[in-house]
């Protein structure tokens, strides 16, 4: 087979925690992750931010020192323009409180159906059009709002926060300024409203507020730095789609798509389910060692927060007389 110039890049920010995992339990495949990792050249970073590190990748940025939209950025992807308006997230959550603190709850753990979101959206819309906001969503677990003044407040996505307490201070509710108020006024239309007493009748947790965060300047489409991405998660998604990358999900890696010369990315986010990721860097990294040592692929890069791992054919074929110290070492590494 003809030799590629391509490289494979992972990026696994819990790449640490899956290490320990894999270290406690063991694995029998014949090349694990540990030894991949041992055979690799490591290299400390400095600290990787998932969302960033996507939105470079991808070429995405803005004209200014400021931060991208995400919000315009996931908007696009379902809708497939660019919104010419300020926009924000406007996820439907469930804020559960009691005398000590504040839980938050977001869609996808707490389930919703497209009739249920068209009767909240409706309703929200019916009482926010004097203020010219707009509520709208192809997904039922995501929404945006339009019309705002304010979108200076960049937040935080629901599904980070999900089952965390929620504890502002003082500095974060000064930041949510105006946002504060719509975010409130919602809560009220919500709590009386048919969708959320029919879920309290079927001992389903309410809708009872929507969550403001994505905020930041109008996205620009530079020179991308690869050319596919292989994820499962919608934000990534998002990015490839808005930079006209070719995109597949991770249970349907072809390294055929990544072109000769470029690079492909595998995202795995963090907070994804410790024990699928493991399955996953499993079956990546088999089928990437596999396309080394065929020629198909040139490089694999596995990056985390603070570390990078650099692999190519030449180094599968190392041996580490101290190997397990060494996969220690590695561990203690990363932590």
């Amino acid at each position: 087979m003809r030799k590629s110039g391509s490289c494979l890049e992972i990026l696994v920010p819990e790449l640490s925690a899956c290490i320990h995992e894999v270290n406690d339990k063991g694995w029998n495949q014949e090349l694990t992750l540990l030894q991949v990792l041992s055979r690799a050249d490591h290299a400390r970073s400095s600290d990787v931010k998932f969302d960033e590190y996507l939105l470079g990748a991808c070429g995405i940025k803005v004209e200014s020192d400021g931060y991208v939209s995400q919000a315009a950025v996931l908007a696009y992807a379902d809708s497939g323009l660019i919104n010419s308006v300020p926009i924000l997230c406007s996820d439907p959550v469930f804020l559960k409180g009691d005398p000590s603190r504040l839980m938050l709850f977001d869609a996808e753990s707490i389930g919703i159906n497209k009739s249920e979101a068209d009767s909240l959206v409706a309703v929200l819309n019916d009482f926010f059009r004097r203020d010219g906001l707009k509520i709208w969503y192809k997904d039922p677990r995501r929404w945006f709002i339009e019309g705002l003044n304010d979108t200076t407040y960049a937040g935080t996505s629901p599904t980070k926060l999900t089952g965390t307490p929620l504890e502002p201070d003082m500095a974060s509710r000064k930041a949510l300024g105006g946002l504060g108020r719509i975010m409130t006024e919602a809560q009220m239309v919500l709590h009386d409203c048919e969708v959320n007493k029919r879920r309290l009748r079927e001992e389903k947790p309410p809708v009872n507020s929507i969550w403001l965060w994505g905020a930041g300047e109008q996205p620009v489409v530079s020179k991308p730095k690869i050319t596919a991405v292989f994820t499962n998660d919608y934000f990534s998604t998002s990015c490839a789609k808005l930079s006209g990358l070719l995109v597949r999900g991770l249970e349907d890696i072809d390294l055929s798509m990544i072109r000769d010369g470029t690079r492909g990315l595998v995202a795995i986010p963090p907070r994804y389910n410790l024990r699928e990721t493991n399955l996953i860097l499993h079956r990546v990294i088999t089928h990437a060692v596999s396309s080394l040592k065929s020629g198909a692929l040139a490089n694999l890069l596995i990056v985390s927060d603070r570390n990078t791992f650099l692999l190519d054919r030449r180094m599968l074929r190392r041996f580490w007389r101290r190997k397990k110290s060494l996969m220690r070492c590695i561990a203690e590494k990363i932590r």
